[in-house]
């Protein structure tokens, strides 16, 4: 049997919505894991779900980038989540699915971003596919959404060293596969299948510094992407 957690890190003013994101994945998967950011305490109701490993972080230091502190001395199939994010019933089957298809070579998102040469900045050189919509067909993509990211730990083994910034977990994921060599895709669905919950409080995309954004993307995703194209010219 292949293992199966499922990560989340959260804010305390999303304890209402996390609840839901932890039911929505709760049956699909062996073991929850949450870093509780910036919580004084434990919810209490997270006493009634005994699949569930809580990691408190009172003073949230380590913001986003927690999830990796929990992934320590595992092995099998992560399943990174958001705690704004409801997750169809069939999620973890299809997701893990679709990287059995490829054996393992791949990961796995449900929204990311596919960049375009020639590079002018994020917005203008992009194919956006956000996980509340539909994609007719698989799509690879250079900077994945780390909140719906699957993949098994025979693949790649991120830590938190991989991610010095605390709101750029996307981009340094995408800096992390490219560097390696492995394809993130974005995995075909139908419309609505993953449904943002409204929540209160700051989105991480609000305190995401875009200027070095923008730096790391053509330091190091870009010049990727080029040898990339290069390769497959030459491989005609």
């Amino acid at each position: 049997m292949i293992n199966k957690v499922a990560i989340i890190a959260s804010c305390k003013e999303r304890s209402a919505s996390l609840l839901q994101a932890v039911k929505s994945l709760y049956d699909q998967v062996d073991e929850i894991r949450i870093a509780f950011n910036g919580y004084e305490e434990i919810p209490d109701w997270v006493k009634n779900y005994s699949k569930i490993i809580s990691f408190l972080f009172p003073v949230d230091e380590y913001e986003a980038r927690a999830v990796w502190l929990c992934t320590k001395q595992m092995g099998g199939y992560i399943l990174i989540a958001d705690d704004d994010i409801i997750y169809p019933k069939d999620y973890a089957h299809k997701m893990i699915g679709l990287i059995e298809k490829y054996k393992r070579k791949i990961v796995v998102v449900s929204h990311g971003s596919a960049l375009t040469l020639p590079y002018i900045k994020y917005n203008k050189s992009c194919v956006f596919s956000h996980f509340k919509f539909a994609l007719s067909k698989t799509m690879r993509v250079d900077i994945g959404g780390v909140g719906t990211l699957v993949y098994h730990t025979d693949t790649i083994k991120p830590n938190i060293n991989d991610f010095p910034q605390s709101y750029l977990r996307d981009v340094q994921f995408g800096i992390l596969c490219a560097n390696k060599h492995i394809d993130i895709i974005c995995i075909n669905r139908p419309d609505g299948w993953l449904k943002p919950i409204p929540t209160i409080g700051d989105c991480i995309c609000n305190k995401t510094d875009i200027v070095l954004k923008e730096s790391l993307i053509k330091e190091y995703i870009i010049p990727k992407i080029k040898e990339r194209k290069i390769n497959v010219l030459h491989s005609k």
